[in-house]
């Protein structure tokens, strides 16, 4: 019974994952392989500047550890610890004295991965802010190394990382806007689920009101008069309820619920389900 239970308690994953790990791996040990032995046959001589030898050993030595990594992720494909070290050795070497702008955006994105990747396991967790800090100090610091072949190649990667950070800020804006706008459309009906904010007595039955006709594009003035409320009342009443609903303002909330059904009960959200089946 015991043995059951630890079996049913560990982490599975479908053999989808399992076959796009391992296929990730080969062909990134191949792909690096043939980087390592295309350094192996042209490692630097004495005539080479000190910049090629460091640039060359340095690529060579994060290949190599990059290979090991990837043949230990074919093994244990469930090592997730493995995509962050990847990540990051990876992304090291790309920002260390990077020939050009595709290897600044390798690397900056893999960076990010490894950051990511730190906070799906749980790191920054705990002492959130120190961690943090830490981070984007290695981070910089890694740019900074970038030095010892003139503060030009410091502000070539400083400028490319800003103009991949507004691409990325972009996206995640973009998308972010498309979750939010789409978290409660289910078989392309949206609704405004007011079930929770009821019963904890966030929300009143003349919010729910005032939000119906907010949808239904009644003006505060008209709202105001019709339920014989104060309009200055009735227009802080409702900036809380956008902060309660977690939206910024009037326009947000008819964009993000247009022609959306407003549910307040359970009752309400079965009979809505019943009219899916």
């Amino acid at each position: 019974m015991v043995n059951h239970i630890k079996n049913t308690n560990e982490k599975s994953f479908s053999a989808i994952y399992l076959v796009f790990i391992r296929f990730l791996s080969i062909v990134s040990v191949i792909t690096l392989l043939r980087g390592v032995i295309g350094d192996f046959f042209t490692l630097p001589n004495n005539t080479n500047s000190f910049q090629d030898k460091l640039s060359t050993y340095s690529f060579l030595t994060i290949n190599i550890s990059t290979i090991i990594c990837f043949i230990i992720l074919f093994i244990k494909p469930d090592k997730l610890p493995l995509c962050s070290l990847i990540s990051f050795i990876y992304g090291l070497g790309n920002l260390i004295n990077p020939s050009n702008i595709g290897e600044v955006g390798i690397g900056f994105s893999m960076m990010l991965l490894f950051y990511s990747s730190l906070w799906v396991q749980g790191f920054y967790k705990n002492h959130r802010l120190v961690k943090t800090i830490i981070s984007i100090l290695s981070f910089v610091t890694i740019i900074l190394t970038n030095f010892i072949y003139g503060i030009q190649a410091v502000e070539y990667i400083f400028r490319y990382i800003l103009g991949y950070s507004i691409i990325f800020s972009v996206i995640i804006l973009m998308l972010t806007k498309h979750f939010i706008e789409s978290k409660y459309s289910i078989l392309g009906r949206k609704i405004l689920d007011l079930r929770k904010f009821m019963s904890d007595g966030s929300l009143n039955d003349r919010d729910v009101v005032w939000l119906k006709m907010i949808l239904n594009g009644d003006k505060y003035s008209a709202i105001a008069n019709e339920t014989s409320v104060a309009e200055g009342t009735m227009r802080n009443r409702i900036r809380e309820v956008f902060k309660i609903l977690g939206v910024t303002d009037k326009k947000q909330f008819i964009t993000i619920y247009d022609e959306a059904l407003v549910i307040t009960t359970q009752e309400e959200f079965q009979a809505w389900k019943d009219t899916l089946v």
